[in-house]
């Protein structure tokens, strides 16, 4: 039994630095994990609040566009509105010229027509100078 007691007294001399590098070890590895882990920590949080950020940044700029767009389509409509009456006023203005020309235009043969009775005339215009109706007016 002594030779037992003074192998495993031997045994556990060997083993004491062992356990107390271990000790040591385990220690350090504690202290690294725990740096480790608030690290860690630390950069998930950091990028938590990166997203939340970006995700409020791309919010604001959804509705800035959103207004804009708006604010485009009214202006779309507005311009097509005025372009649609502008369109209604030009073809009214047509209309009316061509109106207008045509009763010149028979103004000019009713008048030509009494001028042929009268004079030789080769030219309706000629046939104006002659006989100024009062009732034709010239633009």
């Amino acid at each position: 039994m002594r030779v037992a007691l003074s192998a495993a007294e031997a045994e556990l001399a060997e083993v004491k630095p062992m356990v107390q590098l271990l000790q040591k070890e385990l220690t350090d590895g504690k202290a690294s994990f725990q740096r480790m882990q608030g690290s860690t920590n630390d950069t998930v949080n950091g990028l938590l609040q990166e997203l939340k950020d970006t995700e409020d940044a791309l919010s604001q700029e959804r509705r800035a566009r959103a207004t804009s767009d708006e604010a485009h389509r009214y202006k779309v409509n507005e311009l097509t509105n005025n372009l649609e009456r502008a369109k209604e006023h030009i073809e009214q203005n047509v209309t009316r010229s061509k109106q207008s020309s045509s009763e010149k235009e028979m103004r000019v043969l009713q008048v030509c027509g009494v001028c042929v009775g009268h004079v030789n005339v080769k030219e309706p215009i000629a046939c104006l100078h002659l006989h100024n109706p009062p009732n034709l007016v010239y633009h």
